[in-house]
């Protein structure tokens, strides 16, 4: 989903299909329907369905039309990430709170896990603390 759109474009176009001519009825159970009906309305799967049953519908107008749907729906995200990745020293310190919270609440556990065990407390190093 961050990849760059050349990269997705090529992905999406080389999904396997079989050689079914345009104007021949289409098995809708295959890959590259499955992975479009996850980006469409339930009437438009139901319309895109319709029309590859009785023919006229090609791979590639689907592979074209999944393609522009995936790059709408990650967008958002590939936009988040691209000005989160400006800000590499604020990420590192969510990074490292994340880190001291989960910490945090696995010390009691870990400490009660090795007192029922019989192993004594736990020795932290300095980089663990």
């Amino acid at each position: 989903m961050f990849a760059a759109k050349n990269a997705v474009k090529k992905s999406v176009m080389g999904i396997v299909t079989d050689s079914t001519p345009v104007e021949a009825p289409k098995d809708t159970s295959q890959a590259v329907f499955e992975l479009w009906s996850l980006f469409a309305t339930p009437a438009e799967r139901e319309a895109l369905f319709a029309r590859a049953k009785t023919g006229g519908l090609g791979y590639g107008d689907v592979k074209k039309d999944l393609l522009v749907r995936l790059m709408d729906y990650f967008e958002p995200m590939r936009a988040r990430r691209t000005a989160l990745e400006a800000r590499p020293d604020e990420i590192e310190e969510i990074l490292r709170a994340g880190a001291r919270r989960a910490r945090d609440l696995a010390m009691p556990v870990l400490e009660a896990c090795r007192d029922a065990a019989g192993l004594g407390p736990l020795k932290l190093g300095a980089s663990a603390r």
